[in-house]
């Protein structure tokens, strides 16, 4: 026999089942957009897990009431399938939307998995599609960051895939992020 039962469940109840490391760094991303107050999202590498995927999207974090008690418009893409109904496939720096389409541009550990040689045109990318915004996040090169790196993949994250990509394309350098958008594009930029 095979039974299967199923539960309503909120979008809040869905992120508590994401690995701690997804869940922190969106929480974290939700809580500055809730203080940025965008009417729309693009959340560039959205797809929130490994290969086996979750039921959770980026969306659940970020769907809290918008300016003027309106929604968010939240859209995600990524060059991996989901088939949530606001998600494209779309490589990193060739997203299939109009300049200025969205307030904020959200793009958490993606930078890392690029080709060094693709990262330039992955952050003229997000500049092309921001009105407003771009939050920025990576395992930035740093000693500390590469020892806890090295430490995970020699224990509980040895299979990670996601970590042998940061290994064999290297992690990106926050100075050049900051270049480009601080001086090249004249953003104001925190860190």
């Amino acid at each position: 026999d095979l039974r299967i039962t199923a539960e309503t469940s909120s979008g809040s109840q869905l992120v508590l089942g994401l690995p701690f490391d997804l869940y922190q760094r969106y929480r974290l991303a939700a809580q500055i957009a809730s203080a940025l107050k965008p009417h729309s999202i693009l959340d560039v590498g959205g797809y929130l897990g490994d290969q086996e995927g979750h039921i959770a999207s980026s969306a659940d974090f970020f769907s809290q009431s918008g300016p003027g008690d309106g929604r968010i418009s939240v859209q995600t893409t990524d060059i991996r399938h989901c088939d949530h109904p606001r998600h494209r496939p779309a490589t990193a720096w060739d997203q299939p939307f109009a300049d200025e389409s969205f307030d904020l541009l959200v793009c958490l550990d993606v930078l890392e998995h690029l080709p060094r040689s693709r990262r330039s045109d992955f952050l003229r990318e997000l500049d092309r599609l921001s009105r407003r915004w771009i939050l920025l996040g990576a395992p930035f090169a740093s000693p500390q960051v590469q020892e806890v790196e090295q430490e995970l993949s020699e224990g509980v994250m040895q299979a990670s895939t996601f970590l042998r990509e940061h290994r064999e394309l290297g992690l990106p350098e926050a100075e050049g992020v900051e270049l480009f958008f601080g001086q090249e594009r004249e953003f104001e930029v925190l860190r």
